[in-house]
Order: C-alpha cells, then structure tokens, then sequence
C-alpha cells in the first residue's frame, strides 16, 4: 500500500493533476469502499452531506435550467436521506423545484460501481464515503445512520 501511495504522489508532483480527480480515478483504498458499498446494499439508511458545495457554485434559487442550476432540484448545502432496496434509490430531503421535502425514489446507479443515483441525478463515492460530480468533482460525504 505504501509503495502505490508513494507512486500515486509522485504522479499528483510529476503531473499536476488533481488529487481529487485521481483518488476517485485509481480509488482510495478497496476494504472502505467495499465497506461502502456492503452498508449501501444492506438496505441500511445513510446520508448524503453536500457541504462541499458552497464554495464551488451559488445554488441559491432554483431555474430550472441546467447551465444556472448545478444540482437540478437537489440544493447544494443540504443533507439527504437515503436507503436503497430491490434496486431502487429512495432519497428524501429538500427540493427547490417544489419547495418542499419529500422522498423521491430511482434506479438509474448500482452502488456495486460506487454510483449512487439522488432523484435520477448520478454521484460517485469512494472508500472514504466521499461524493463526486461528473461536473463539479467533490461535494460532499457519506454518513451511516
């Protein structure tokens, strides 16, 4: 393990290519993200914190419009609820195109590939329990519940 973390530094010092971009390209570690994925497809409740938000977008008010609203109706900032059964992503928090709270439920991600699907929306997580964009890379984490 020490010697492919020396080789992935050097890479990051060599290349100058993001850390983010490659612990969720090469992954953090195989036992944290199997112990992801085990609790995920338990059917155990767990949380999605987009605290990593802020500081990359405004997601103040829902457009509508995918160029102004990074997240669709998921609001940076928030915390959702998740438990996934017989396929199917059961998410529960705010939504800015309703203006309320509500659970929503999709089946487009299998956490047996580190996706999870929030509302249709696909995310990443690693074996840290840390959560990717395509677009907007980290943000933010997994909690157990």
């Amino acid at each position: 393990m020490r010697k492919g973390l020396i080789s992935l530094l050097k890479i990051v010092v060599v290349s100058s290519i993001p850390l983010a971009f490659l612990l969720v390209l090469y992954g953090t570690g195989h036992a944290g993200s199997n112990e992801w994925i085990g609790h995920i497809t338990s059917g155990k409740p767990f949380r999605v914190v987009f605290d990593k938000t802020p500081s990359k977008f405004d997601d103040t008010y829902y457009t509508g419009n995918d160029s102004t609203d990074p997240m669709g109706p998921l609001k940076g900032g928030e915390c959702y609820d998740i438990t996934y059964r017989d396929g199917i992503f059961y998410c529960t928090g705010y939504n800015q195109a309703t203006g309320k709270y509500g659970t929503w439920f999709h089946s487009n991600a299998n956490p047996m590939n580190n996706h999870l699907s929030l509302w249709g929306r696909i995310y990443s997580f690693d074996g840290l329990g840390l959560i990717y964009d395509s677009r907007y890379g980290l943000v933010g984490h997994l909690v157990k519940q």
